[in-house]
């Protein structure tokens, strides 16, 4: 039994322990880190693909629009806005895009703390003006 103050022999069993316990943790947190990384995650990138295979029109910009999402680093709203002066910004992590020249629109909701953006929604400008933006909610396809 070891009383307090006195040191310890170390190991190799101890020395393997404190390698798998750091080899734990970095991988605990690499995940966390990538959120911070400056370049935003892409969620739901299923809804653009399954949108531009009904709409191929859209599959350019829209596959453009995810790439320059990838790479952007929004802190705060105004950071897209500067990135995408006609995008409209529902809440404060609520926006609207314009795809293809207005053709189409997509919703998006940004966790700008995680640097996650989420696919909520994408239709033609004709379904856009049926649905309350403020309150759809993705759906997940198949």
């Amino acid at each position: 039994m070891q009383r307090r103050g006195e040191v310890r022999k170390v190991d190799d069993r101890d020395s393997n322990k404190v390698a798998r316990v750091a080899e734990l943790s970095v991988a605990a947190i690499v995940p966390i880190l990538g959120a911070f990384s400056g370049t935003m995650r892409l969620i739901a990138k299923k809804t653009i693909v399954n949108f531009y295979m009904v709409h191929s029109t859209a599959k350019g910009s829209l596959e453009a629009f995810a790439e320059e999402v990838k790479a952007a680093n929004w802190k705060k709203p105004s950071d897209v806005i500067e990135a995408y002066p006609s995008a409209d910004v529902i809440t404060g992590k609520r926006f609207v895009f314009n795809i293809k020249g207005n053709s189409y629109r997509l919703v998006a909701d940004i966790e700008f703390r995680l640097s996650q953006m989420y696919i909520v929604w994408i239709g033609t400008h004709a379904e856009y003006n049926k649905i309350d933006v403020k309150t759809i909610s993705y759906v997940k396809s198949d």
